[in-house]
């Protein structure tokens, strides 16, 4: 398995080497971009509610973002598929050929 990816990184990576097409193999980019948009909507709730339930005629809304990566996975390309693996593993996810 993979392990924890930092989505937003390895799609950076890919944008920026012109390949974000690639990102479509992969389904749990489609689940983290779910779960994002389901956490971001929370705490805008939240933070509405907070605002509304405040006393204070003209409360000021500050908004704190924070960015934490956990790991960042360096990929290289599989020498007889040509997909994008991850360094740390054997052998290529995709085709099972040897990594060198």
């Amino acid at each position: 398995m993979i392990g924890d990816i930092d989505w937003e990184a390895f799609a950076a990576h890919l944008r920026a080497e012109g390949e974000e097409h690639i990102l479509e193999q992969y389904p749990e980019y489609a689940e983290y971009l779910k779960r994002k948009n389901t956490e971001e909507r929370k705490v805008e709730r939240r933070l509405d509610a907070k605002d509304n339930a405040s006393s204070d005629p003209a409360p000021l809304r500050e908004r704190i973002v924070e960015k934490v990566i956990e790991r960042q996975v360096i990929v290289m390309r599989c020498a007889y598929c040509k997909a994008l693996t991850p360094v740390d593993l054997r052998e290529c996810q995709f085709c099972g050929g040897p990594l060198s």
